[in-house]
């Protein structure tokens, strides 16, 4: 018996070792780093309007350019992601079935944004690509 806690003596005090350094010193120094030498970026680029935080300006933008990834379709308004359009859930998307014209018919929003992409970036080989369910 006294061999094995002499086995399992330095692995225990090793896991608490490397838990203290690795979960909570470590992440302490570069969160306060991060705080220190760029308070807002390290807050997540809030954006805030009367006092009120009502985004971030890393999520829910709506590139156009070929050089950036291109958001999901978003059926929330004139922007993905817009808390502020109409309805009584403004933030969530729509109610259509992954079938519905609306979406992958022709001239539905999926349609739409791929033609998008297509005429923004020719270069690039976007298939024309259909849903298969």
């Amino acid at each position: 018996m006294n061999e094995i806690i002499k086995q399992i003596r330095p692995a225990l005090v090793a896991l608490l070792l490397f838990t203290l350094i690795t979960g909570v010193i470590y992440p302490l120094v570069v969160t306060g780093i991060a705080q220190a030498v760029f308070p807002d970026k390290a807050n997540g680029s809030l954006i805030e309007r009367d006092g009120v935080t009502v985004g971030s300006e890393l999520i829910g933008q709506n590139f156009t350019s070929p050089a950036y990834f291109w958001g999901r379709v978003s059926n929330t308004g004139g922007f993905p992601y817009n808390a502020g359009a109409a309805g009584l859930y403004p933030s969530s998307g729509s109610n259509y079935g992954p079938l519905n014209p609306a979406l992958i018919g022709e001239g539905g929003v999926i349609d739409s944004r791929a033609k998008a992409l297509r005429e923004a970036d020719p270069i690039t080989r976007t298939p024309k690509f259909r849903l298969i369910w």
